[in-house]
């Protein structure tokens, strides 16, 4: 990332918590793990465009049924 630009962040003892957990989850070190939640974080907040979503069932696991705008029909 020696393009890439450089930030300085305080963090709370809680949020250190948090981001060693991150590391613990992603098997990651720190900076890669805040590269990793960031990228999830941006795309959770993506709308989705297209597609149909429809429930298959449910049994501890919530499996979903997608295709496109020619599958709904």
């Amino acid at each position: 990332m020696s393009d890439g630009k450089s930030y300085t962040i305080r963090f709370t003892p809680e949020d250190y918590a948090v981001l060693d957990a991150l590391c613990q989850q992603f098997g990651l070190k720190r900076p890669d793990a805040l590269r990793r939640a960031l990228r999830i974080a941006h795309s959770a907040q993506s709308p989705v465009t297209s597609g149909v979503f429809s429930p298959i069932g449910a049994q501890g696991v919530f499996q979903v049924k997608t295709g496109g705008a020619d599958d709904a029909a």
